[in-house]
C-alpha cells in the first residue's frame, strides 16, 4: 500500500514537472493510435494545456492580430504622410514664387504706380496650381483611405472567418 502511495506521488510530481516544462502536442499515430510529444509532431499537431485540453490559440491570436491591424494603420499613416509632405513642398514653392511676383507687382505707370498685368496673370496661374495640388493630394488621400479601410475589412474578415471555424470545429 505504502509504495502504491510513493508511486502515485511520484506519478503526480513526474506531471506537475512535464506540465511546467512547456507544451505538449497531440497527434494522430499513422496507426491510428494517438502520440504525444513535446515537439509538434506531424501536420494535425494540435498543443495540449496542461490539464490536458486543447490549448486555447485565441490568446495568442488575439495579440497577432491587434499587431497585424497596427501594422496595417502604420502603414497608412505613413502613406498618408508621405502624400501630405510631397505636396507640402509643392505648396511651399508655389507660395514662394507669389511671394516673388508681389515684390515685382507694382510698376511706374502714366498714372503713377499700378499693377502689371503679366505679374497678375502668373499669379493667378499660380493659384490656380495651387488650387490644382489640393485637388490632387484630396484625390490621393482619398484614393490611400480607401485602399487601407479594405485591407483592414480583408485582415478583419479573415480574422473573424480563422475564429468562426474554429469555433464550427469545437462543436
Amino acid at each position: 500500500m505504502k509504495s502504491l502511495l510513493l508511486l502515485i506521488l511520484l506519478a503526480a510530481a513526474g506531471l506537475a514537472s512535464t506540465a511546467s516544462a512547456g507544451a505538449i502536442y497531440k497527434c494522430a499515430a499513422p496507426t491510428g493510435g494517438t502520440v504525444y510529444s513535446q515537439t509538434p509532431c506531424g501536420k494535425d499537431a494540435a498543443a495540449m494545456a496542461s490539464n490536458g485540453t486543447k490549448a486555447n490559440a485565441t490568446a495568442n491570436d488575439a495579440g497577432k492580430d491587434k499587431t497585424t491591424l497596427a501594422e496595417i494603420d502604420s502603414r497608412c499613416d505613413a502613406g498618408s504622410h508621405k502624400i501630405v509632405d510631397g505636396y507640402r513642398a509643392q505648396f511651399a514653392d508655389a507660395n514662394a514664387s507669389i511671394a516673388d511676383l508681389h515684390q515685382h507687382l507694382m510698376v511706374p505707370g502714366a498714372n503713377g504706380v499700378e499693377k502689371d498685368p503679366t505679374v497678375q496673370k502668373k499669379i493667378a496661374v499660380l493659384e490656380a496650381h495651387k488650387t490644382d495640388l489640393l485637388g490632387a493630394q484630396d484625390r490621393e488621400l482619398s484614393t490611400l483611405r480607401d485602399q487601407c479601410q479594405v485591407e483592414r475589412t480583408t485582415e478583419t474578415k479573415r480574422q473573424s472567418d480563422r475564429d468562426a471555424s474554429r469555433s464550427m470545429v469545437k462543436r
